[in-house]
């Protein structure tokens, strides 16, 4: 069987799962009557919603603490929400805390490619309270979104915050949504022999692919310091290293392989930073609310946050690296037929 190969220079696999923009303390907050929070939603796919499930923080004990939570369309005169729910459920709010809301909604099909709005709204009189909406911290990872909106006193506007996408819709299967986010979690710097990094397994039925490129997101960087990414093998044999500086400003670590690397389908990797000389820059790492929607995003490729002490490897399944890898080949064995193939012109939302 011949084997295929495709060169590709712009495929990106984020190690999160989600982007790696940071944002600050930003969210849309429902405080008077009649009032609610709008996320424009386009699908990418023809798909059910049965659940709709949302990020929130109780600021002031919400009464009445019931709310409206559905898809809306869009009005094709103002933009906004065009006050009709075209599938809906009731959401009982706590009296404090953050956490995620799982709204269960009448199963209905939104259609690829046309514009909903996905609208969370309070009691028309009477109310009072306060509830963010797609809440943000400092330090999240978060995918961007756009046209939300603000509702108040029965009238929508564009929202002056920036929403954190801690929104998503379920079809009993998978997750959909205008943005995926994980908390942050705690920075590390290792010494010596200790090592932090990530797994890579890509699901043994896609091709195999050549590794050339790492990104990863630092905090702090060591002036001084020398550093080395290292990709490894399962039992831990070295098998490329990129050796690295402390001597910029960036808070990307970017390193280039000597040579691709082939990433055989199947196979488990470590992809490891440590010290060569000094002190390695503190690693952002990022905390998978949960499994399923890690599982879901990632479509079986498991990148999973990982240490060593210089004698054993130490995985955190609920944790991964901020950061992404760059591959700039794809290989697989043609089963017959002639061999034809195509380069697309843009692999990744980065090139426009």
């Amino acid at each position: 069987m011949a084997t295929i190969n495709v060169p590709t220079s712009k495929l990106l696999l984020p190690l999160d799962g989600f982007t790696t923009a940071n944002f600050g303390g930003a969210s849309g907050s429902i405080t008077g009557s009649n009032g609610g929070v709008a996320v424009y939603y386009v699908p990418q796919v023809t798909h059910n919603v049965t659940t709709i499930v949302f990020q929130y923080t109780i600021n002031t004990a919400p009464s009445p603490n019931t709310f409206d939570v559905g898809i809306q369309g869009v009005n094709t005169t103002t933009g906004f929400p065009d006050g009709t729910f075209i599938t809906s459920g009731t959401w009982t709010a706590p009296a404090s805390g953050s956490s995620f809301a799982t709204i269960t909604v009448t199963t209905t099909s939104l259609t690829k490619g046309t514009a909903y709005y996905i609208v969370i709204r309070n009691a028309v009189s009477g109310y009072t309270g306060s509830v963010s909406i797609f809440n943000n911290v400092n330090n999240t990872t978060t995918g961007k979104t756009r046209g939300a909106h603000q509702r108040a006193s029965g009238v929508w506007a564009a929202a002056s915050v920036r929403p954190g996408g801690g929104i998503w819709l379920y079809d009993g299967t998978k997750y959909y949504g205008t943005g995926l986010q994980s908390t942050s979690g705690s920075e590390t710097a290792v010494t010596g022999v200790n090592e932090i990094g990530t797994t890579l397994t890509l699901p043994a039925n896609t091709p195999d692919m050549s590794l050339y490129g790492v990104c990863l997101y630092a905090v702090t960087i060591n002036a001084g310091s020398l550093y080395d990414i290292i990709l490894k093998n399962s039992a831990g044999t070295t098998l490329a290293t990129i050796t690295l500086d402390g001597d910029h400003n960036q808070n990307y670590i970017y390193g280039i392989f000597p040579s691709s690397q082939t990433i055989t389908a199947g196979s488990k990797y470590y992809i490891m930073m440590k010290a060569n000389t000094g002190t390695t820059p503190l690693i952002r790492t990022a905390v998978n609310f949960s499994g399923a929607l890690m599982t879901d995003v990632r479509n079986g490729v498991v990148m999973n946050k990982v240490t060593y002490n210089g004698t054993t490897y130490t995985e955190t399944t609920a944790s991964t690296l901020q950061g992404y890898l760059l591959f700039n080949n794809i290989a697989y064995t043609q089963t017959g037929g002639a061999s034809v193939y195509s380069i697309p012109a843009s692999f990744n939302q980065l090139d426009g």
